[in-house]
């Protein structure tokens, strides 16, 4: 199943007549293709995480929503306060002039699976699980996690507990988590309430198959469908859990792929799926062309599972890319803060109190922010101090400098650092983005497959520059502790 994010049918149409009345005077047929500038911008559809509020950044602009319709998870009049870091929205509105800010007419949540954990596994910085026969992958660097009580994050995931996911889908099918909210502690049958997209199989008069879940309908109000319930279609189901395999629907409601037919002006913000050329690929599902786009860092070559933003019309049902920009890179960073510059925008780390080197990273406004141990709803690169231990994911910006697609600040913790291997001394020390890390006895060595290596030589023998490889360093002396060489 390759469903990967669909706008419900009822809520495109609210998007297109949202965008339409944004438009000047004038004739045309009245669809999101006739959307011109309001006054000082031009009408805009966006999709993609919150990356920061005040009020809230989508897709690289700072939107005020003061005037915005809110609707989460298809219930409308909802707050800004209601929205959180990582929740992938669909935005309506203008955007300046200056085309860094703007106005949102319409900002729109939906959630992508609800339900228990299972199956769970811990892959170190990462953690798989399932929810509703759906795989769901949460980093701990760039998945953010809510709850009532602040309390649930990245180590408190368990099976059992009833959670609401928002994220990316891959080629797979599976979630790349960029939000989870716990709901609950444990799933009651009969009571729990489940919501779960996907793309419908075996349907007969009152049930249907959806990623491995029997959805029993009978008695389900349905919406946007006035021929019933097909095979093919594209559905999302809300309804309570009978037993672990089976839903009883009380609504279920059509969606669409993409963002359109004809959009003026559109971004998108996902993950790379389907890719045959430059010319012909897909991100959440809308189809993109970025034969003639600008692709920044030049340096990347795009993929599939590259999380990507793509920006520009939409012609036909392809979006026809201007711009390209990259948001995921093999760079990961786990230090203390030596100093900021907000006029520079950027933030530099060190590592070994700074005498064996200092990466300084560049933010911008499509880096996310959060904070761990304070409020991340008014968190910003003001707000960060001197020695403050930050978690970065970020990638080479073609020129040996790193841009932050995500900083996280943290209580401290191990240093680490992931990057391509710049040069080694066998059996002594390598060098990441310039830093120098020694090794001594102590030091362990893991190759690409996870496999521990006897002697340090072996693991020089295996390594070539270039290779991305992690470093973790315990008490910050400079000195590794682990060295692992990351799979490609």
């Amino acid at each position: 199943m390759n469903m990967l994010y669909r706008i419900p049918v009822a809520t495109m149409i609210v998007l297109v007549a949202s965008l339409t009345a944004c438009g000047g005077g004038g004739g045309g047929g009245g669809g999101v293709a006739d959307v011109t500038a309001g006054i000082g911008g031009t009408g805009k559809i966006a999709s993609g995480p919150i990356t920061a509020f005040g009020s809230i950044y989508v897709n690289d602009v700072k939107y005020e929503t003061d005037t915005a319709t809110i609707e989460i998870n298809d219930v409308s009049g909802q707050t800004q306060a209601e929205l959180a870091i990582g929740m992938v929205v669909t935005v309506t509105g203008t955007v300046n002039d200056d085309g860094i800010t703007g106005t949102a007419d319409t900002v729109v949540f939906d959630n992508e699976v609800e339900g228990p954990v299972s199956d769970l596994v811990d892959d170190g910085n990462t953690r798989r699980f399932t929810v509703l026969g759906t795989m769901v992958v949460a980093d701990s660097t760039t998945t953010s996690f809510d709850d009532d009580t602040s309390s649930f994050g990245f180590d408190n995931l368990a099976n059992g507990i009833v959670v609401e996911v928002s994220g990316f889908r891959d080629g797979t099918g599976a979630i790349l988590a960029t939000y989870i909210e716990k709901q609950a502690d444990s799933f009651v049958p009969d009571q729990t309430e489940v919501e779960l997209k996907g793309v419908v199989s075996s349907a007969g008069p009152d049930s249907f198959q959806l990623d491995g879940m029997r959805v029993d309908f009978e008695a389900a109000d349905l919406e946007d469908l006035p021929s019933g319930i097909s095979d093919g279609m594209s559905v999302e189901v809300e309804g309570v859990l009978a037993s672990v395999t089976v839903i009883t629907a009380t609504r279920i409601e059509a969606y669409s792929e993409g963002l359109g037919d004809e959009v003026d002006d559109a971004s998108i913000e996902g993950l790379i799926t389907d890719f045959q050329s430059n010319s012909s690929f897909k991100v959440n599902g809308q189809l993109v062309d970025a034969s003639s786009a600008t692709i920044e860092p030049g340096s990347v070559a795009l993929r599939d599972g590259l999380r990507i933003e793509a920006e520009g019309p939409v012609t036909a049902g392809t979006l026809i890319a201007d711009e390209i920009e990259i948001h995921s890179g093999d760079i990961d960073i786990e230090a203390r803060v030596f100093s900021v510059s907000a006029a520079d925008s950027t933030v530099t780390l060190s590592f070994g109190a700074a005498a064996i080197g200092s990466i300084t990273v560049t933010v911008n406004n499509a880096t996310e922010l959060e904070d761990d141990i304070g409020d991340s709803s008014s968190f910003s690169l003001d707000d960060i101090e001197d020695g403050d231990f930050l978690k970065i994911r970020g990638l080479d910006d073609g020129s040996g400098g790193v841009i932050a697609s995500k900083i996280k600040r943290e209580e401290v913790g191990d240093t680490i650092l992931q990057g391509p291997l710049d040069s080694f001394v066998s059996g002594a020390s390598v060098t990441v983005l310039g830093v120098i890390f020694s090794t001594d006895m102590d030091t362990e060595f893991d190759d690409d497959g996870e496999n521990k290596l006897s002697e340090a030589a072996d693991f020089f023998a295996i390594v070539d520059i270039g290779d991305i490889i992690k470093v973790t360093d315990e008490d910050g002396d400079g000195i590794a502790d682990e060295i692992d060489q990351e799979d490609d």
